[in-house]
């Protein structure tokens, strides 16, 4: 395998960052999606910029390793061969099917892995297929479009409903509706062709992904749900991220994208073993504040934190001096 000496000093020191980036790297292998756009897109068509590359451009944006498309643009410049307005374009004509294509296709390579690692959750109802749907409206955008300024409300630019598999915890598909009004019982025919015999149906669930699959094999699924802070997960993998994609860079990945699920699922249980649970640990519960914040009405808009530590300090010292 590839592994050399500085994958290992990051397996070492993060095996939770290495396990995120072959993950990633197998389920958005990029000669897979280029494949997935060619089956789904209806009219659209890719010439210098393939669909891959755009998912690559918006994986930084939606992780949070750009703040915005121009600024993953510039980190990928001298792999995307076109101009920033064809890249907006190209996003600005990608079809809803191919984005329902796209959820379908990561669901299906995480299940793969998730099966393979043996990582699956408790079933909910044994002998039935469960899945979970819930709405969801896109959140409100800037008003950048010349339609939507001098408006005071907030322009929604769409809605989905998203099914949820409670078992192996992937999103396994979505429906986007690009009218963020549509009421969600209009868009439930779409969902009728994913319904099979012996499914239940249920509401709402919060989204998971393949690495707490492979916590739950080697650690247990208990010790995982009770003890494992998604939040530090997703700290220590962004501290990390950066420095190893320098040192790593994305040609040092490419053999986990064509991988299959079980030999990459062999790599992540190893991998799993090696995190120290502690540094992912949840925090305890805050207790309960015993009396309730006294609210000050302030004169001003703006107070000195230095003078307030100081009258706090003075505070201090006379009650001190008169209860020696």
């Amino acid at each position: 395998m590839l592994f050399g000496g500085v994958f290992e000093r990051f397996l070492k020191d993060s095996p939770l960052s290495v396990m995120s980036r072959a993950t990633i790297e197998h389920a958005l292998s990029a000669s897979a999606l280029d494949a997935l756009f060619d089956r789904t897109a209806e009219r659209g068509y890719t010439r210098e910029l393939l669909f891959s590359t755009t998912v690559e451009l918006m994986t930084l944006v939606v992780g949070g390793k750009a703040l915005h498309v121009q600024a993953a643009y510039q980190h990928l410049r001298d792999r995307v061969p076109v101009t920033l307005k064809c890249v907006y374009d190209e996003l600005r004509n990608i079809e809803i099917g191919v984005s329902a294509g796209l959820v379908s296709h990561v669901s299906g390579r995480c299940e793969g892995l998730i099966a393979a690692l043996g990582g699956a959750c408790k079933s909910l109802l044994p002998g039935y297929r469960v899945r979970i749907l819930d709405g969801n409206h896109l959140a409100a955008t800037q008003r950048r479009l010349g339609v939507t300024r001098g408006h005071t409300a907030g322009p929604r630019p769409g809605q989905s409903l998203v099914v949820l598999d409670p078992a192996l915890m992937p999103v396994t598909d979505v429906v986007p509706c690009e009218d963020a009004h549509t009421q969600e019982r209009a868009l439930i025919d779409q969902i009728s062709p994913l319904v099979r015999a012996r499914d239940v149906w249920v509401a709402d669930r919060n989204f998971c992904a393949v690495l707490k699959a492979a916590l739950r094999a080697v650690h247990g699924e208990r010790k995982v749900q009770e003890d494992v802070s998604g939040y530090y997960m997703a700290r220590e993998w962004a501290m990390v991220y950066a420095g190893m994609m320098i040192a790593l860079p994305a040609s040092e990945w490419e053999a986990f994208g064509p991988m299959p699920s079980r030999e990459l699922a062999g790599h992540l249980r190893e991998w799993a073993g090696k995190i120290n649970l502690d540094r992912i640990k949840k925090a305890p519960p805050r207790k309960p504040t015993r009396t309730a914040t006294r609210r000050i009405k302030d004169k001003s808009p703006h107070v000195s934190t230095a003078r307030l530590l100081d009258a706090a300090e003075k505070t201090r010292q006379a009650r001190a001096s008169r209860n020696p």
